[in-house]
Formats: C-alpha cells, sequence, structure tokens
C-alpha cells in the first residue's frame, strides 16, 4: 500500500477510534533515504505516491499498543516538555504573541493538545490531554531525530508562517523548521514533500491519538496589551487582578506579561468566550488585550 493511501487509511481510521489511531502514531521510524534539494524522477525504496511525493518511509514500520485515554484530567505536567510543536500560523491568522503550542510531548507519554492556533478575533484556545505511552513516546523521538536530517525545502511563496518542532534541549537537542507547512508543499521537490508528508503524518497521528481526551485547564495567561478599535463593550476586569504588576516586559505596541494560578483563572473566566483581543475596564482605564492562554513550558513573553 503506498504511504498516501496508508494516510488516508489512518485519518478514517482516527475518526473510527481512538485506538486504531494511536497504532497510526506509534509506528517506528525506518531508514530514510538521503534528502535531494531538487526535483527526482527516482524513488526510494518505499516508492513514490499517486501524487508525486517520495516518502521516506519513517513511519511505515512497527507499532504500539494502544493507550486507554484518562477519563478524567491527569495532573498538569511538571518540568520542561520533551517535544513541542508550533502551528505555524502566518500573522494574518495568528501571532507568536498569542498562538500556543500546537503539541507538548512529556517524558512519560503526556501529551497537551489544540487545534486553535490563538486567532485573536476567536476565543481562547482550548486544550485536551492524554498520554500515548512509553512506546508511543520512543517512537517519536526516533522519528523526530529522523526527520531533522531531512531536507524540507523552501517553497517560494511568501507571508506564510513557519512550523517549528523542537525535541530536547541542551545537547543534542534537535528542531525542524518547516515554511509554509501544508500550504506550501506543492511548491518544494518531491522528495522534499515526502518528507513534510512524513512530518505531517507523525504530528497528526500524535494530536489524534489523544481524541477524546479529557479538557486540560491551563494555569498561565499570556496578557499583551494591544492597539485597536475601543468600540465595543468593554470586559470587566477581575478586581483584586493587578494588571500593571504584571506587565514586566516590552512587545510590539505595549506591554507584556504573565498571570499564573488562580489570576489566570480569573481572567479566563472573566473573558469567557469572549474573543483573545478584546476591550477591557480597568479600573477607570480602558485597554485593548490580547489574552492567550499558554501551555507548560511556553515563554513568558518571546522576543516577538
Amino acid at each position: 500500500m503506498s504511504p498516501l493511501r496508508t494516510f488516508r487509511t489512518l485519518t478514517r481510521s482516527a475518526l473510527a477510534g481512538a485506538a486504531v489511531v494511536l497504532l497510526a502514531a506509534c509506528q517506528t521510524s525506518g531508514t530514510a533515504s538521503p534528502a535531494t534539494t531538487g526535483p527526482t524522477s527516482s524513488t526510494t525504496s518505499t516508492g513514490t505516491t499517486s501524487t508525486g511525493t517520495t516518502s521516506t518511509g519513517a513511519t511505515d514500520t512497527g507499532s504500539c499498543p494502544a493507550v486507554r485515554q484518562p477519563a478524567t484530567a491527569p495532573p498538569t505536567p511538571a518540568g520542561p516538555p520533551l517535544l513541542v510543536v508550533t502551528h505555524g500560523a502566518n500573522y494574518w491568522v495568528a501571532s507568536p504573541q498569542t498562538e500556543p503550542y500546537r503539541i507538548a510531548l512529556w517524558p512519560d507519554g503526556t501529551v497537551i493538545v489544540t487545534d486553535d492556533a490563538g486567532e485573536r478575533t476567536r476565543p481562547p484556545a482550548r486544550f485536551r490531554i492524554g498520554t500515548v505511552g512509553d512506546c508511543a513516546t520512543a517512537a517519536v523521538v526516533r522519528q523526530i531525530r529522523e526527520l531533522s536530517r531531512q531536507d524540507m525545502g523552501t517553497p517560494s511563496i511568501t507571508d506564510q508562517g513557519t512550523t517549528h518542532v523542537a525535541l530536547g534541549s541542551g545537547q543534542g537537542a534537535v528542531t525542524i523548521d518547516v515554511y509554509g507547512f501544508g500550504v506550501g508543499d506543492e511548491y518544494v521537490s518531491p522528495v522534499q514533500r515526502g518528507h513534510r508528508a512524513d512530518l505531517r503524518r507523525l504530528l497528526d497521528g500524535l494530536a489524534a491519538a489523544v481524541t477524546g481526551a479529557p479538557r486540560w485547564t491551563p494555569d498561565r495567561v499570556r496578557v499583551v496589551e494591544s492597539s485597536g478599535p475601543r468600540t465595543d463593550t468593554p470586559v470587566t476586569w477581575p478586581s483584586g487582578v493587578d494588571l500593571d504588576g504584571a506587565l514586566r516586559h516590552r512587545a510590539p505596541g505595549g506591554r507584556c506579561g504573565v498571570l499564573t494560578g488562580r489570576a489566570a483563572t480569573a481572567v479566563l473566566d472573566r473573558l469567557g468566550s469572549g474573543p483573545v483581543q478584546s476591550v477591557w475596564r480597568v479600573g477607570v482605564l480602558t485597554k485593548v488585550l490580547l489574552v492567550a492562554p499558554l501551555v507548560p513550558g511556553q515563554p513568558d513573553c518571546p522576543r516577538i
């Protein structure tokens, strides 16, 4: 079966049940073909798909047992994630100020995922938390290391985002940066397109493995002063939450800071289903603020 047909089959299985999806996410890596930088008519040992995408076969062999998702949300993981993945949305959709990690994986197999890219006009991101187990975690680590050695190409299109994948920290850490991931795949060579397909299959499988997992409630919120119209009905800032004390860093358009614990919960509860960028009444002042929940391990106020 071709890699593309395999991917379609796994996608349908994901919709049918999380157990089958987990097998897709847990598949171990094979040996990747050498990366090339231009179009080629040759095929790797796994062949060329019907769309002209040459796959390395990075997710074609082996499997891990299905892992039952918890009925209630487990504790928020302690320590930094082992693997983080950003959405890579372009600035017109979201921005580094509001975008949460799409996937965060911890060494014990705990995963926090979201489908929301942090768009300013939509409610704050919603997350789910689950587990993929030791086997899948080890398989993902192997495959990310393998894919980090492949050439993903740079499509000749503009104004797109870059998806950032980071595994580990310090010595031995690896990163993969893919510009125009998805939207720009048709503008790279068949071999590069195959590497992108392998990465997408791996990441989508990891996220789908915790379909149906319980909701995770953020305990950190980034708040950034912004500009914009102030014609909307203001949201009243919670009393007892020190906004000025939190806004300690500089950001484009204003100051930036992070609220934690009860203060973060109070702000998210007050905002409710309102948009990430909203007008707030803070004492006697009216402010336009970005309120963005953070996944553990995300920086307070990144250099934007």
